[in-house]
């Protein structure tokens, strides 16, 4: 759920950085190609565009993203809980990995910039 003025931006690449938390999040989400279009860009990407490309469920005024998040939020916790962990697992079939090998990926070039603990093994 989004508000029409609302932005992502993955500007890591454009400070000379990597971006492990979003790429890892990226690619349970959508696929290569949007996840490297939204991080080698490194530019804003307006509610419009998040929408098409899948990264949000809708867009709403502003003043109605939380309003209306909390709506579809209600409607999910009334449905059955095991039918919705099962649909969540089916769809990420293929994804096992839960995103975790992305930080393998990043630590394995031995350039972690401003890297979050998660990134670095200990």
């Amino acid at each position: 759920m989004v508000g029409e003025s609302s932005t992502l931006l993955v500007g890591e690449a454009a400070l000379g950085m990597l971006a492990p938390m979003n790429i890892a999040w990226l690619r349970l989400r959508t696929t290569e190609a949007v996840a490297a279009q939204l991080t080698l860009g490194a530019r804003r990407t307006g509610a419009a565009d998040l929408h098409r490309l899948g990264l949000a469920y809708e867009v709403v005024s502003d003043d109605q993203a939380s309003p209306r998040a909390c709506q579809l939020a209600a409607a999910l916790g009334g449905y059955d809980g095991e039918a919705l962990a099962g649909i969540k697992a089916a769809l990420r079939v293929g994804r096992a990995d839960n995103g975790e090998t992305v930080f393998d990926a990043v630590q394995s070039t031995g350039f972690v910039s401003a890297a979050p603990g998660r990134v670095a093994k200990t």
